[in-house]
């Protein structure tokens, strides 16, 4: 596993902060202009995380993890302190701070990263990965997904039924939408920040999971009905998790 990889999942509510990015009018603005500024914003975000973990070390999450992992006592609690977050925060704030541009996407993202520290919360410099929500890897198998519910965001639209679903080839991670968003997101990453930002891995779920969003519900009745097929699907979606697995641990150094 790569240095920047970053395997633990932080349930930390992080929130999302925007900053406003003055261009100016956009008749007014060259092409060349506009990615200066955008550059510029991203490097004044990326140097108020880094000032950040400079200045409190001990909110860093990693360095909390580390810690633990190594069998020492935390110098700080790794837990944090939150509230359940407003359906309508979530409406309010998707997809109004979403951008076409990648470099402000990322800027947004880092600085949504401090969002913990409102409440003395450790903070994690992780940036993450994924492709609509916990329905990425059964979307991979042709499931659409809803985007259209900021409160539930990439839902499964519509599954697939069983007996249709044990016929699907096993996909080619490479090769379909989910990541190679995800590949495009680790490129733009290793491209605009430096190592102190880790890179965490896509919600791929497991196995079940992935089958219960592919197919819904029906999943439970096939255990009674339709055994053979439940372990036909279960081995084509645990051999599409191994290698899609691999493949993004690959893009990460």
């Amino acid at each position: 596993m790569g240095d920047r990889v970053c395997a633990v999942v932080f349930s930390n509510d992080l929130g999302t902060q925007k900053w406003e990015l003055p261009l100016g009018k956009p008749e007014e603005v060259s092409e060349e202009v506009k990615k200066e500024k955008m550059l510029t914003f991203l490097e004044d975000a990326i140097e108020l995380i880094l000032t950040a973990l400079k200045n409190r070390p001990e909110k860093n999450m990693l360095n909390i993890w580390a810690d633990i992992e190594s069998g020492k006592q935390p110098h700080y609690p790794p837990f944090s302190i939150g509230r359940q977050t407003d359906v309508t925060e979530i409406i309010e704030d998707h997809p109004k701070t979403k951008s076409n541009d990648e470099i402000t996407n990322l800027s947004n993202q880092i600085i949504g990263l401090l969002k913990p520290l409102e409440l003395e919360n450790p903070i994690s410099p992780v940036l993450g990965t994924g492709f609509g929500g916990t329905g990425m890897m059964a979307a991979a198998f042709g499931a659409g997904l809803d985007f259209s519910n900021p409160a539930n965001y990439g839902v499964v639209r519509e599954h697939i039924p069983i007996d249709k679903a044990v016929k699907l080839e096993v996909p080619s991670p490479l090769t379909t939408a989910p990541f190679l968003e995800v590949k495009s997101q680790i490129d733009t990453y290793l491209k605009y920040t430096p190592e102190e930002f880790k890179i965490g891995l896509p919600d791929m779920q497991g196995p079940f999971n992935i089958a219960s969003y592919l197919i819904g519900s029906d999943i439970y009745y096939a255990f009674e009905d339709v055994p053979e097929q439940v372990h036909i699907l279960m081995k084509k979606i645990t051999e599409f998790w191994i290698k899609a697995y691999k493949l993004v641990l690959s893009w990460i150094p």
